[in-house]
């Protein structure tokens, strides 16, 4: 499966435009990043930390540069602004949306292109890939700090009451899961990826990822 066929049919998935949601605007992270990385532990193919940087910047540099602008305006046509007419404002509303949506598909092309070719790929490789890949995201962040956004439905989740972008001081209070107490044998494998993921905790909290593992994991491509 293409990058692109995945990064939407995934959005399909019970929980996961408001896992997605949630990471993106209120920890800092890139969904079509974090997508290819699943995407590319999922397929075999192997992720050095030069390849994910490279791929952190040309996703950085495109978001800020072309994806946010148009997420912004996107955003501002959504709430009436009279005496404009509400009908004129949909339909600009709709193009710039349509407009975006082809940001983020030439994005993912993009990353997928320049992904290493596959490899066979251990067990487990998912939750190593995302915990690998928000260190690489949050090192690589202007001033050593995050920043939020917000997407559209689809490749683009735009969930009825999503929250609004959160503080820097709000989202560093909320961000600090704690380790469990003890662990089942047959919960083994899922504490690892857990623990993988929590180590990257100050970004993007294990929490919000773990009821997304078992979804990015089994999902069939």
């Amino acid at each position: 499966m293409r990058l692109w066929d995945f990064a939407v049919a995934i959005h399909g998935e019970p929980g996961v435009d408001a896992g997605l949601i949630d990471l993106q605007d209120n920890h800092g992270q890139c969904v079509s990043y974090l997508l290819w990385a699943v995407w590319a532990a999922r397929h075999g193919r192997p992720l050095t930390k030069t390849a994910l940087t490279a791929a952190a910047g040309l996703a950085r540099n495109w978001e800020a540069e072309v994806t946010a602008p148009l997420r912004a305006a996107r955003r501002t046509l959504k709430r009436p602004r009279p005496p404009m007419a509400d009908a004129r404002r949909e339909a600009l509303r709709t193009k710039v949306k349509a407009i975006e949506l082809s940001a983020e598909r030439t994005l993912l092309e993009a990353l997928e292109a320049a992904t290493p070719r596959a490899t066979s790929a251990p067990r487990g490789a998912v939750a190593e890939r995302l915990a690998e890949a928000m260190a690489v995201w949050s090192a690589t962040a202007p001033g050593g700090g995050t920043r939020g956004s917000t997407r559209t439905k689809g490749p683009h989740p735009e969930a009825p009451g999503a929250k609004r972008r959160a503080s820097k001081d709000a989202a560093a209070a909320q961000v600090r899961p704690s380790r469990p107490a003890a662990r089942a044998p047959q919960d083994e494998e899922g504490y690892g990826a857990a623990a993988k993921l929590t180590a990257c905790s100050a970004t993007a909290p294990a929490a919000v990822l773990a009821p997304l593992l078992p979804i990015f994991e089994t999902f069939a491509i």
